[in-house]
């Protein structure tokens, strides 16, 4: 991912958390299939290996989801607020 790219989407996150809007996503997974969701973005956070990961709540699968910014193809703020979830990254690593 260029600069540029990883620079907009964690732009168009750090907006979508401050605001809590939710996002429509176009993800890749580990094999290349694709599938879009609706997510209620959380937390951004750089790995010890220098990946960027968003940590979000998927309306898809109904629970929280980590996301590899390398592997999200499209973003999209869809223009709908999520309620505030109590929500701490320490507590999400510690129970992980």
């Amino acid at each position: 991912m260029s600069t540029s790219s990883l620079s907009a989407h964690l732009n168009t996150l750090q907006e979508a958390i401050q605001t809590r809007s939710v996002l429509r996503l176009t993800y890749a997974d580990g094999k290349g299939a694709y599938s879009e969701r609706d997510i209620e973005p959380l937390a951004i956070y750089l790995t010890l290996v220098a990946d960027w990961r968003l940590v979000a709540w998927c309306r898809l699968r109904e629970d929280y989801r980590e996301f590899n910014l390398e592997r999200i193809q499209k973003s999209e703020v869809v223009g709908e607020h999520y309620a505030p979830r109590f929500f701490r990254l320490k507590d999400y690593f510690r129970e992980g």
